[in-house]
């Protein structure tokens, strides 16, 4: 199994990730992590790679933590409060039933699912 850190960044239409290998002494040690500039969270990912007849075979990335947010948690009453009731972050969360999301430091809202941490 090889481990990985994915990253995530404010992209124009959908967000954008990369992945570092880590060791396995660093595999799920948030603490040991150094965000890059521009990256807003981060989660914990492996897969299987082997190697056949000189050629590499990478299996699909396994989730194996929720993602690690930076910014500032809202809830609900929160984002009404900073941006009113008619806003279209405040009505999402309505109808999406969503309690939090985060603010980045970008701007940006982002959902906070369960186990997502905000740092």
């Amino acid at each position: 199994m090889i481990y990985y850190v994915e990253f995530v960044y404010p992209g124009i239409i959908v967000n954008e990730t990369s992945h570092t290998e880590i060791s396995e002494k660093d595999w799920l040690r948030p603490d040991m992590v150094k965000i890059p500039k521009g990256s807003f969270g981060f989660r914990f990912v492996s897969r299987s790679e082997v190697v056949i007849n000189g050629e590499k075979l990478v299996g699909e990335y396994r989730v194996a933590s929720g993602w690690y947010f930076v910014g500032k948690k809202m809830s609900r009453l929160d984002v009404a409060k900073e941006k009113g009731r008619d806003n279209e972050v405040y009505k999402n969360m309505i109808y999406t039933e969503l309690d939090h999301v985060v603010k980045t430091k970008g701007g940006q809202y982002i959902p906070v699912e369960k186990g997502d941490v905000v740092l």
